[in-house]
């Protein structure tokens, strides 16, 4: 339903998914895109695919992140997958909106468990640092919090290793 930006495989019971990252804008013309075409920004999310016979893909849910976003300055995607216990636990990166959480034991049904991000509060040393810009010369930008507030740092990857969630901040180093 949005741009695909990341994606990862695995075989779960004898079964193939792609679970597949997307972003930005909602399918749909955008050529002339503005902040006032309710696609603008609604792309971003989680998409699920059995490709178990991959001439034959499935689409088995579409899964949404919080709020619009749109931005260009960093624009990394990425999805990782970790089983334990018998639970299909999804991973979406999602540049400045963070990590979402997904329980994808039932792959046409994933509950969202958790969304962690790595919040910039204004008296933070990373605040004003010129690299860490919310505008953009390519694209109206819009983002599902207030960046006069705090800001999110981007997160560049994401990975999961023995239980603990690793990210790695584009201007803010290791969480």
């Amino acid at each position: 339903n949005g741009r695909g930006d990341a994606m990862t495989v695995a075989t779960v019971g004898g079964k193939t998914y792609l679970y597949a990252g997307t972003g930005h804008h909602a399918a749909t013309d955008l050529t002339n895109g503005t902040l006032d075409n309710l696609n603008y920004g609604q792309g971003n999310g989680l998409e699920i695919f059995d490709v178990t016979d991959p001439t034959n893909p499935v689409l088995l849910s579409v899964s949404k992140t919080d709020g619009r976003f749109c931005h260009s300055k960093c624009d990394y995607w990425g999805a990782e997958v970790s089983i334990h216990n018998g639970k299909v636990y999804v991973y979406l990166l999602s540049t400045y909106n963070g990590v979402y959480v997904f329980d994808a034991t039932d792959p046409a049904a994933p509950l969202r468990l958790a969304h962690v991000s790595a919040r910039v509060d204004r008296d933070s040393p990373y605040y004003n640092t010129s690299n860490f810009s919310h505008t953009s010369s390519v694209y109206p930008v819009i983002f599902q919090y207030d960046p006069q507030e705090y800001k999110q740092a981007p997160i560049g990857s994401v990975t999961v290793h023995d239980g603990a969630l690793y990210l790695a901040g584009v201007y803010t180093d290791l969480h």
